[in-house]
């Protein structure tokens, strides 16, 4: 097997470029970097070709087989990697494309969330206790490595959409949905009858007026010692699991 050393390769370009959104939504893929990722990988994921390093290749024999993969140098490797120090093995995966559908049980929607860290962690938050459908609305991008990352496969296991306005609308009215907002009732005495949609707004304003208004309620955590508030991702999970050990 030739083993790729240089970083001109069209395949470590292409890998590269998927750092970027444009790219990503051009070629209708995402990085997926390490073992676990790829190993937790669906079967309705997947992926167009993988880039393994050559001194690992019968390490991640039992994932390349039958698939389309090239063996590299580790600073290739390196290269094509958004992680500062790689595993040894990447993957340029098809994206799912899903169209606008309320959810199939309780929801999330972000609202302008700027940090690819929260948006992923929130992911991973969600699918480990059911909230499985995630709309994003001008949110930062759920396929960003660093966002695939900290999803730790939950991108993988949660229906994720990006919406418009109009979606909002729809999904908002529609449901049962609650802003998490600090001016709002206090979480642990609401009575949240069956499935809920929460909407969290962005790490510096929080749920934007347009889309709180269009909820049925407002939400909040109540906060100790004077501190005003709690990270967006600490705080969406609190209410998710709290709602989710109460409300069944």
């Amino acid at each position: 097997m030739d083993i790729i050393s240089s970083n001109s390769n069209k395949y470590v370009k292409l890998l590269k470029s998927l750092s970027d959104k444009k790219s990503r939504d051009e070629n209708g893929l995402f990085l997926a970097e390490g073992e676990r990722l790829i190993k937790d990988m669906p079967s309705d994921y997947s992926t167009e070709f993988m880039l393994v390093a050559q001194n690992k290749l019968d390490e991640f024999s039992y994932l390349t087989a039958g698939k389309k993969f090239f063996a590299a140098t580790e600073s290739v490797i390196k290269y094509a990697c958004d992680t500062v120090t790689p595993s040894g093995i990447v993957a340029a995966v098809k994206k799912v494309s899903r169209p606008f559908e309320l959810p199939r049980s309780n929801a999330l929607l972000l609202d302008s969330l700027q940090d690819s860290g929260n948006v992923g962690t929130i992911i991973r938050t969600a699918v480990s206790c059911g909230f499985d459908d995630i709309y994003l609305y001008r949110c930062a991008d759920a396929f960003s490595p660093k966002a695939v990352r900290a999803s730790m496969s939950g991108i993988f296991k949660a229906r994720v959409y990006e919406v418009n306005y109009g979606e909002c609308k729809t999904l908002l009215t529609g449901t049962n949905s609650y802003a998490l907002d600090m001016d709002g009732d206090n979480l642990f005495k609401a009575n949240l009858i069956g499935k809920v949609v929460f909407v969290a707004g962005s790490e510096a304003h929080g749920v934007s007026d347009e889309i709180k208004s269009l909820c049925k309620g407002s939400v909040a955590l109540p906060m100790g010692n004077n501190m005003e508030s709690l990270n967006v991702a600490v705080a969406t999970g609190v209410a998710m699991y709290y709602t989710v050990n109460t409300n069944n």
